[in-house]
């Protein structure tokens, strides 16, 4: 890596290279289109550039009274400078150091940003500026407090949002292609990591339309909030770097020209999150969640000078991003850029070096890093014909139920709507003790429905699982055999094929299986949804999951339409359907979670034993078992099966993965193993000149003659000393948070 050379690499460009002190000039404007203006004598004591979440800051000292300044022959009255109160502010610094060690007196700019507060601290009345001294005037400081520009960013809330309706023409004359609502809406209202890839993003990007944009070469674009292209797959998904223009484009100032740049590739156009609502929150605010330092990236403004950059002939201001890690990160569809790291040479500053100081840390280094999300949905097909499924009722209350004594059989079946009854021939459950073997519901090859976990995040299928439903499976992973309860809906769409409105999932399906004769008079056995009904002799029912056990109820009335077989008593409605027939397909949670595990090379003495655990609280996996019952086909009423059908396209060995978030967590793994598989420090450096320093250089390592020292981490923040001709830059990091999206994403439950 080069090493920081000051006068030479344009990593740090210092203000002068002896002991004379740099002079610097302050400017304002009221209005960011306007000229900047000199304002003599407003002296600039520190001003402090630094990354966000934090707030670049400048203090300002104005002396008024009756004074004879140094560049002045005569006395003059200066008076307070209160109308400075929210200007635009600018800093300039002369007597710039050229490689052949004399002085370029062109300026460049350090600080930019507004002054947003004035205290005055007076000192009573002085002399007046006659000749006789007959006259006196207010004496004392005003010291001015500035804010860089995002702080205007913090003061403006996202409110309304901008959308493209189905009657705009893009390039008509007189329509923008988009318009704006008061309502807030949410991004990626409706996509569902893993499983359901819906956005709400406009296909095409409109372009800003207003005063400021009308004379504009290259006006702002963006994308907006539209209902474009068929359900699901044509729906584009906003992406992060997506909403950040859109927030820059549409909430921002219209009147500073903004723009974004990023490393390559980009990182923010990798990531896509689930439900981003930002509303109530300022821009600054939303800005920060969507580029957050915890999942190693960063960001802060730059303002380019127009009389620093003659192609825009305006001043600018860009959003510059950067990454907090120090190596490349490779996913398996992308990659994280290394921020790339320039060793510093202290011992090369010479004289400049004032102080330096490092903090480093090694509390974070970890042997291990474990990323963990949900416990494991399996789906399965249960039956009385495999033996998972029994009656919850007992021998005893189907006798009492069947015994219900009254004057007449209408009596009789008002006495069985007791409560004491409300379970008898309608609730089952999942029998104790089962091993999780579940098969196709018609007594066949039974699998396993508590299936592993590799270390990289894949599904470990134990084999086909033993065909007796009292053996258990030895390579399957533990499971308490009680406990569990079923979930309320399966991983499944209701329906695929629908062209709008959010994807709903299925809920438990109960079948019923009856012996009919077909059109030749040949019988068959006919399979039917039992909340569906076929021909007008058929009775629906209503599928109710219970609270407390591992199992579910028909609800249908009177009970023993279910009971035919078992039901011999007085009633006027005679029983139609077996209980035994019955097959449910169902999901539950097993004991296993989704995980990926990786080992962290090089990391020794204690530090190897200490394992770094990322909870994940929205990556699931979701698996259905093969020759699970999934529908009824209503040609022939035969079972469909588990097969590979959209949206869920991924067919993994034996079964059906109707999601698997498991390369995110391998996403993260990777981004966790790159960051505490390296030694931090935070570096202090002061240094005895006023010097450039870019926010979100990475320092790699720090040297001093012989001595080396790793610091690994970004320049985070700035502060020049404008008074003492000082500048001092330190370099940081924190802990990263490296769940990569919203905790907002649907569940089942």
């Amino acid at each position: 890596m080069p090493a920081v050379q000051p006068e030479l690499s344009g990593f740090a460009r210092p203000a002068q290279s002896n002991s004379r002190r740099p002079t610097h000039s302050v400017e304002i404007k009221k209005e960011w289109d306007g000229d900047w203006q000199p304002m003599p004598y407003l002296e600039c004591i520190e001003c402090i550039d630094c990354a966000a979440p934090g707030r670049p800051k400048a203090t300002f000292r104005w002396v008024y009274g009756v004074i004879k300044r140094e560049d002045q022959t005569e006395i003059g009255t200066f008076n307070p400078r209160d109308y400075l109160l929210d200007q635009f502010v600018r800093v300039r610094v002369q007597a710039q150091a050229t490689e052949e060690g004399d002085f370029d007196n062109t300026p460049f700019t350090v600080w930019v940003g507004f002054i947003a507060d004035i205290g005055t601290a007076s000192i009573g009345a002085g002399p007046g500026s006659s000749v006789d001294d007959s006259e006196t005037a207010d004496t004392g400081d005003q010291l001015l407090i500035a804010y860089g520009l995002v702080h205007l960013l913090d003061k403006i809330p996202i409110s309304g949002a901008y959308a493209k309706g189905p009657d705009f023409q893009m390039d008509a004359d007189s329509d923008p292609g988009y318009f704006q609502i008061d309502k807030s809406l949410t991004f990626n209202e409706h996509l569902i990591v893993g499983l359901s890839d819906i956005g709400n993003r406009s296909i095409d990007k409109v372009t800003r339309a207003n005063d400021v944009d009308a004379e504009s070469d290259n006006p702002p674009m963006a994308y907006v909030f539209a209902d474009d292209g068929d359900w699901p797959a044509a729906r584009p998904i906003w992406s992060v770097r997506d909403i950040v223009d859109y927030l820059l484009t549409f909430h921002a100032p219209d009147s500073i020209q903004w723009s974004v740049s990023t490393p390559d590739p980009d990182p923010l156009d990798a990531i896509k999150l689930p439900r981003v609502d930002l509303s109530r929150l300022s821009i600054f605010a939303a800005l920060n969640e969507l580029i957050d330092r915890r999942r190693g990236l960063g960001w802060s403004l730059i303002v380019h000078d127009a009389d620093e950059d003659s192609e825009t002939g305006a001043d600018t201001v860009e959003l510059q991003v950067f990454t907090l890690i120090d190596v490349d990160v490779a996913f398996e569809d992308g990659l994280l850029p290394a921020n790339t790291p320039t060793d510093l040479d202290i011992g090369g500053l010479y004289h400049l070096v004032r102080a330096v100081r490092f903090d480093r840390d090694t509390i974070t280094r970890v042997g291990k890093i474990r990323v963990i999300g949900e416990p494991i949905v399996a789906c399965f097909t249960v039956s009385f014909a495999d033996g998972t499924l029994e009656a919850v009722w007992k021998a005893d209350e189907e006798e009492d139920y069947e015994s219900v004594a009254g004057p007449d059989a209408h009596a009789i079946d008002q006495g069985r709507l007791a409560d004491k009854f409300e379970h008898v021939y309608l609730s089952y459950r999942i029998r104790p003790g089962w091993n999780w073997n579940a098969g196709d519901g018609e007594n066949g090859t039974q699998r396993n429905a508590n299936p592993g976990i590799k270390l990289d995040g894949t599904l470990d299928l134990p084999g086909e699982g033993a065909q007796e439903a009292t053996d258990q499976d030895p390579s399957a992973p533990p499971i308490r055999d009680w406990g569990h309860t079923l979930l309320r809906s399966i991983p499944l769409f209701k329906d695929e094929t629908r062209l709008d409105g959010e994807p709903e999932f299925r809920e438990p399906i109960v079948f019923i299986k009856e012996k009919k004769k077909d059109s030749s008079g040949a019988m068959q056995t006919r399979w039917r949804p039992i909340h569906k009904v076929v021909d007008p002799a058929d009775v629906a029912g209503h599928v109710r999951l219970l609270d407390r056990e591992f199992g579910f109820k028909i609800e249908m009335s009177p009970n023993h339409l279910m009971g035919k077989g078992h039901f011999d008593g007085q009633s006027e409605t005679q029983p139609k359907y077996d209980y035994m027939d019955i097959v449910a397909t169902v999901a539950a949670r097993t004991d296993t979670r989704l995980a990926v595990e990786v080992d962290v090379a090089g990391v020794t003495g204690p530090a190897a034993s200490r394992v770094k655990e990322i909870h994940v609280g929205d990556a699931e996996m979701w698996y259905v078992l093969p020759n699970a019952v999934l529908d009824v086909n209503p040609a022939n009423l035969a079972p469909i099966r588990a097969t590979p059908i959209p949206p869920q396209p991924n067919y993994f060995g034996q079964g059906l993965l109707a999601r698997d978030d498991s390369k995110r967590l391998r996403q993260i793994a990777a981004t966790a193993k790159a960051w505490y598989g390296r030694i931090h420090s935070c570096l202090s450096l002061e240094l005895a000149d006023v010097i450039q320093w870019p926010i979100g250089a990475m320092v790699g390592k720090a040297t001093d003659g012989p001595t080396s020292r790793d610091v690994n981490s970004p320049v985070t923040e700035v502060t020049w000393r404008l008074d003492e001709a000082t500048t001092t830059v330190r370099t940081g990091f924190g802990e990263l948070d490296f769940v990569w999206s919203h905790r907002h994403t649907r569940a089942l439950t």
